[in-house]
């Protein structure tokens, strides 16, 4: 019975840390990837997800995909770079927010690149 208990606990464990990963996780890992700036301060004390040489990256949640976008233009403009948002959650909520963005950005002709990291 204890090794029962001991193999159970071992299985979920994996499970339960993959859950707890946090939106800054997800930034690190992918800024480091692009070889890009993390969490660059601009003058206004505001802070720049991961600043590369052409983009202006925000990551976030995919439902928050609105204040995402709002943030990724904003750093953009402020460092003349092309506006991008990372949106983290599953493909079902990457396809449904991302969708989104591309009306918005397609609607006000904005340059804006979406990208996906699945959690």
């Amino acid at each position: 019975m204890k090794n029962l208990s001991m193999l159970f606990c071992l299985l979920l464990l994996p499970k339960c840390a993959m859950a707890n990963k946090n939106e800054r996780y997800y930034q690190t890992i992918h800024c480091n990837k692009l070889k890009g700036q993390i969490e660059y301060k601009l003058e206004d004390k505001t802070r720049i997800d991961c600043l590369t040489e052409n983009e202006a990256i925000e990551h976030d949640w995919a439902k928050k995909w609105a204040e995402c976008l709002g943030q990724a233009l904003y750093y953009g403009a402020m460092e003349k770079k092309t506006p991008t948002c990372v949106l983290i959650g599953t493909k079902k909520e990457f396809d449904k927010f991302s969708s989104k963005i591309e009306f918005t950005s397609n609607y006000y002709n904005l340059p804006v690149n979406i990208f996906h990291i699945e959690k």
